[in-house]
């Protein structure tokens, strides 16, 4: 199916009605561990005052922005804020893994599990779901190898960090991009 600006009209129509979900990468240093990311969102006030404090140039962030964001390890240490991005945003979107920890011999575990994908990738990974329709998930591969490997790992990691998985066994698995799946479909509705 060919992307028409009826298509493209409801995809930005659906970003934009996802400005409450966005979040932002946050980088940590820690004394022992070393730099470390996480997502987190931001509101706009605070998203405008981050940038103000950066436009400034200011080696440091503000005092009440590191509180605001700061990221505790245990409950005595916390690690100490590097950075935030502000300019790109990241959309949690979720995912379903069937787990088969026994091969086929039991039922999978079904696991809804979050990914966290950049703005481009989001709209190319919705972009690919309305051209190939129903198809498997990892289809995504004959069309964009990178994003396919990109969630795939996050998912992966994920997986093996299971505390139930005993260790050195790596589970085989399927992916359902199930939030994907479900706004494709809202935004197909109506188009001839």
């Amino acid at each position: 199916m060919e992307i028409t600006s009826q298509i493209s009209d409801k995809i930005d129509s659906l970003i934009n009605s996802k400005s409450q979900s966005i979040v932002r990468e946050v980088t940590y240093e820690h004394e022992y561990s070393g730099k470390f990311s996480t997502y987190i969102a931001i509101s706009p006030k605070d998203l405008a005052e981050i940038k103000r404090i950066k436009a400034e140039g200011s080696e440091d962030f503000d005092i009440e922005i590191s509180k605001k964001f700061r990221y505790f390890d245990t409950g005595i240490e916390y690690s100490y804020l590097s950075d935030i991005d502000t300019e790109t945003p990241y959309y949690p979107c979720t995912f379903t893994i069937a787990d088969f920890p026994d091969g086929i011999n039991q039922a999978p575990s079904i696991t809804p599990c979050l990914v966290i994908l950049s703005h481009e990738q989001y709209v190319k990974l919705l972009k690919w779901r309305i051209n190939v329709g129903k198809t498997g998930f990892d289809s995504l591969i004959f069309s964009d190898k990178q994003l396919y490997y990109y969630i795939r790992q996050w998912l992966s990691e994920r997986i093996y960090c299971n505390p139930t998985t005993p260790a050195l066994v790596i589970p085989s698995f399927a992916i359902e991009d199930t939030q994907i799946l479900a706004e494709t479909d809202e935004i197909l509705k109506g188009i001839v």
